[in-house]
């Protein structure tokens, strides 16, 4: 993926809808700065964004990474397969990092019950702790509160793995 191709093409889909950076920015929950870095070719949208703004520009994933305009059938398929090839690659503009940050936001917005209920349990045990003002119970409830972390953790980290380490 050529970085700079990207950002003239978001440029210029940009300008063709109308818009300014700022109002791309405010559309997208990102800075008018985050967006010309994304023109100049510095930065890339994060993937979580990617959907967003092709569809704001009018345009589909596929043609935002490619940084062009794809008319045909033939070099639609031809053009996504290169893409996700480039995006899964050790290569990729989207590292290891971002695809490990993206997999975590994830699964925190999958599994919001899982860590509410976690809480709850805790403060729970909190309460009763304190109006029992039984010492042993309030002594256990950093240990519980690590368990309960540990396990939510462990189950983030084993779905990222599954997902962002796949080459």
């Amino acid at each position: 993926m050529d970085q700079g191709k990207i950002g003239k093409f978001i440029c210029t889909m940009r300008k063709q809808q109308g818009m300014t950076q700022e109002q791309l920015g405010e559309s997208l929950g990102v800075t008018n700065k985050t967006v010309s870095r994304w023109e100049t070719g510095k930065n890339m949208p994060d993937i979580d964004k990617l959907q967003e703004l092709s569809a704001i520009l009018g345009i589909s994933i596929n043609e935002l990474l490619a940084g062009e305009r794809i008319e045909d059938i033939a070099s639609f398929a031809k053009k996504a397969d290169e893409n996700l090839v480039t995006v899964l690659s050790r290569d990729s503009t989207f590292g290891l990092q971002d695809r490990v940050a993206y997999f975590k936001r994830k699964w925190i917005k999958e599994h919001k019950a899982l860590i509410v209920s976690g809480t709850v349990l805790w403060c729970i045990l909190f309460v009763v702790g304190m109006c029992m003002k039984q010492p042993i119970v309030l002594a256990l409830l950093p240990i519980f509160g690590l368990a309960i972390y540990g396990y939510i953790r462990n189950q983030m980290m084993i779905y990222v793995e599954d997902r962002a380490f796949v080459h």
